[in-house]
Order: structure tokens, then C-alpha cells, then sequence
């Protein structure tokens, strides 16, 4: 592998709150919205965005789905959401990375599930989307197609019902959006789809709960020196501290990376002399 070497050049601009080694945390930010056809349950000012934050619906199973307004939004059909972290990253670890609750149940009337799919992608930068691969017969690979279970806890997939995601699927070590795109139609207009139901209406989003996350980097100007760091801690993906560099008064401080680690992201934070955080910085070596 070619020698790697980070240079460490930046100005500190702000005080943020201390690194976490907790990785779960629930989507908190809405970047765009376009509601489809169908029905416009929960799109209300009054509860949304806020009714796809947070946990799912305590009250789901595969009997009793979320329906208040307060618990989820209706995209519609062919509706389209993009969703994320305010100030985190969705990062590829072990296992899955994040899972999406639908209002997904079994029909008392056909014995099928009740199912209203939906096309996820994610992106690093909001412009080029990666989608999941997924197959229109089955639906597997789509959101909203598994039950909530809403009474177990939502960051563990084998037990919490809905969809979950792993970004290794589609090659990617972070992601900043989730798109979730409708694509109910394609159920329900074929009457020979084994998940037919002429009543579909659309993708109901309930919570999307992110199982491995990283902090995001403050703005930083990469030209500007950086001064009086004391200490440089450096993590591995899935929060463990690997690293720590201590007493560093050099103002123009570099080091090399590839003798100690390998290739992957690790988070960077950067100690001021009163040993307060500074920055924290996603960094791909």
C-alpha cells in the first residue's frame, strides 16, 4: 500500500460537546420532501417532520400497524423523503447500519402482509445516490415490506422488525442522506402481484434509527495552522479508541498513518492545551 501521511493543518473554529462511543441515534433532520398521490396522513405542519423522529411506534406489531398522525407520515404513491443526521455520518460497520420502520402488517383479510414498498438509496453529498438492489416480484431489498415490533429495541435488528440496510451492500463506507422513494404502484397496479391489494395507498415512514454513526466535521480552513493542540485521539469506525498522541505543541504537527493503521475511516479530535475538544473530523485514509 502507498505511504499515506496526514498532514494535520487546520484552524480550530469551535468548542463542541465530547465524543460518545454511542453509535445509535435516530434520523433528526429533514432535507426534502415530495409527497406522492394516495393519502396525506401526518403531513401536516402540526406533526410533521417530527413524527419521523424518534423511536417507532411503541404500539406496532405485525397485527396492529402505527396509523396516528403523531407516530407516522404518508409519502404517498410514487412520493419521495430525504432524510439523515443532522451532525453525523451513517458509517459502515459490522452488520447492518440502519434500519427503516414502515406501518407494515398482516392482513386479516388476505393473510398476506400488507405491503407498501419503497426504493432506498443514500448519498455522501446529496447530488449522486447509491440505491439498494431490490427485486419488484419478491420486494426484497425494498422498505417496508417487514413489521414493526415496536415493544423491542429499535437498534437491533434481529429483533426490532423493519428493514435494515448495510452500506457494504452497494460499496459504500458513509453516507450523509437516505432517500426513500415509493414504489407501491408497481404492486398495486398488477392485479397478479402476490402482494396485490387494490387499497395500497403508499409508504407510511414511522422512524428510521441509524445503528452506526460518526460525528461530522465542523467547517475547517485546511490552510490555516493549526495551534496549541495537546492531544490527538483517533477511533476506530465502531467508536473503540485505537490511538491517542499526547503532548503535541508543534504548530505544524504530521504524521504518518499507513505504518499503525489500515485503510478505512477513523475519527480524528483534536485537543486544545485545556484539554477541551475543538474539532472532530471524519477522516478517510
Amino acid at each position: 500500500m502507498a505511504k499515506l501521511q496526514l498532514l494535520i493543518l487546520f484552524l480550530i473554529t469551535t468548542f463542541i460537546q465530547s465524543f460518545s462511543n454511542d453509535q445509535n441515534r435516530f434520523i433528526d433532520t429533514l432535507y426534502l420532501f415530495k409527497p406522492g398521490l394516495g393519502q396525506n396522513s401526518g403531513q401536516s405542519k402540526e406533526f410533521f417532520p417530527n413524527n419521523v423522529f424518534g423511536p417507532p411506534a411503541t404500539v406496532a406489531t405485525k397485527d396492529i400497524p402505527a396509523v396516528a398522525e403523531s407516530d407516522i407520515c404518508s409519502i404517498g404513491l410514487d412520493g419521495e423523503i430525504v432524510i439523515g443526521f443532522t451532525n453525523h455520518f451513517i458509517i459502515d460497520g459490522y452488520g447492518d447500519d440502519f434500519t427503516i420502520f414502515e406501518n407494515t402488517f398482516l392482513s386479516p383479510i388476505s393473510g398476506k402482509l400488507f405491503c407498501e414498498p419503497a426504493i432506498v438509496s443514500v448519498s455522501q453529498d446529496g447530488v449522486t445516490y447509491y440505491s439498494f438492489p431490490f427485486d419488484s416480484i419478491s420486494l426484497v431489498g425494498c422498505a417496508g415490506t417487514i413489521y414493526t415490533n415496536g415493544s423491542e429495541n429499535p437498534f437491533d435488528p434481529s429483533k426490532s422488525g423493519g428493514n435494515s440496510f448495510d452500506l457494504q451492500d452497494i460499496g459504500l463506507e458513509y453516507a450523509k442522506y437516505i432517500k426513500i422513494r415509493d414504489i407501491t404502484n408497481l404492486v398495486k397496479n398488477n392485479p397478479n402481484h402476490y402482494y396485490y391489494d387494490a387499497t395500497l395507498s403508499g409508504f407510511d415512514l414511522d422512524a428510521v434509527a441509524g445503528m452506526h454513526t460518526a460525528p461530522i466535521a465542523l467547517s475547517v480552513d485546511e490552510n490555516i495552522q493549526i495551534q496549541e493542540i495537546y492531544q490527538i485521539s483517533i477511533y476506530d469506525i465502531n467508536g473503540n479508541l485505537i490511538k491517542i498522541h499526547n503532548d503535541i505543541y508543534s504548530k505544524n504537527y504530521s504524521f504518518e498513518f499507513s505504518k499503525n493503521y489500515p485503510q478505512g475511516i477513523y475519527l480524528v479530535i483534536f485537543y486544545y492545551n485545556d484539554n477541551s475538544i475543538k474539532l472532530r473530523k471524519i477522516c478517510n485514509f
